[in-house]
């Protein structure tokens, strides 16, 4: 059995693409967060702010993309993105639940819905935490899937514009291989849960990537002046960030092993929950704001169609309480 653990661990390690693995959004229903937005913008810009000073200071010719480029990898990370780890270790109890100053990792995984005394993968690597964006929970994890696997997203993406494809397909190859990315590498074959909400944050992720150099000029965030390159319009998390990136509102598929544990710890926790409709009001807010994005519309298709994605896909919590 130690053998067997060393290697999942180690599989685990090269595999993943370093954040945490999963996140219980559940855990806020009934629980009130201060909205983080601010905070998490002031970081994002000062962050790329301070790459294009440090690439000025080279006084090398770089082109819109190889700047782009660099703030981008700026926010990337191995084990843990910065990002993640900054917000989960600075912004404290009153926006981030669990907060790490009250529940150590072994503490929130225990009372989540993944918690088990058995042996179990996910004990080796901390659930990421909740926050509050322009009133939308999330976890941190789904900023990791906006900065990273949204610039692999963007790398699609171009190689099929490149090939002379349309936006439209170019969207639905880099969507494809996200699919394939969450079903056999990042979630249903290794975590045992396939997430809609991280495909949702990779695809913001490459509209993120996108409106550095590939939107008309007067909208990009970067400027080369003066022989300087600047960010001519800010970074605003709000702008990616929406309702379908809550795994309670855009619930993930559980492979068969996760979903024994899932159900068991659920139905405990959440049915009683459900009756009470304490989510109602968040999710009468985030159908109000909702404005489904394309990779939310096609993968819509791809459910309807029964193809590419997981099958079982009743292994969802809505179907738990019944």
């Amino acid at each position: 059995m130690d053998l067997l653990k060393a290697f999942i661990i180690t599989f685990y390690f090269i595999s993943f693409n370093a954040f945490s693995l999963e996140t219980d959004n559940f855990l806020t229903w009934g629980r009130e967060l201060q909205d983080s937005s601010n905070d998490i913008n002031k970081y994002i810009n000062k962050k790329a702010i301070d790459t294009l000073e440090g690439l000025n200071l080279k006084r090398r010719s770089f082109t819109c993309e190889q700047v782009r480029n660099k703030v981008i990898m700026s926010f990337r990370g191995f084990i843990t993105h910065p990002m993640e780890h900054w917000i989960e270790s600075t912004l404290g109890s009153k926006k981030v639940f669990p907060s790490e100053q009250d529940y150590s990792d072994v503490d929130y995984f225990m009372m989540s819905i993944y918690g088990t005394p058995k042996f179990d993968v996910s004990k080796y690597f901390s659930l990421s935490r909740n926050i509050n964006i322009n009133g939308i929970y999330l976890g941190t994890d789904k900023l990791s899937h906006w900065m990273s696997t949204g610039e692999r997203y963007y790398q699609v993406y171009k190689r099929h514009i490149k090939k002379g494809r349309s936006e439209e397909v170019a969207f639905q190859k880099a969507i494809n291989y996200g699919v394939f990315l969450d079903r056999f590498i990042l979630g249903g074959v290794s975590s045992g849960v396939f997430s809609f909400g991280d495909l949702e944050a990779n695809f913001q992720g490459l509209l993120l990537n996108r409106q550095f150099c590939r939107v008309p000029k007067d909208s990009r965030y970067l400027k080369y002046e003066n022989g300087r390159w600047v960010l001519q319009r800010k970074i605003d998390v709000r702008d990616y960030v929406n309702p379908n990136f809550d795994e309670t509102f855009n619930p993930s598929i559980f492979s068969a092993l996760k979903w024994d544990k899932v159900k068991e710890n659920f139905k405990k926790e959440n049915c009683q929950k459900i009756r009470n409709q304490v989510y109602k009001s968040r999710f009468d807010y985030y159908n109000k704001i909702l404005k489904p994005s394309f990779s939310f519309k096609y993968i819509e298709e791809l459910k309807k169609q029964n193809i590419r994605l997981p099958k079982n896909r009743e292994r969802n919590y809505t179907t738990i309480c019944l």
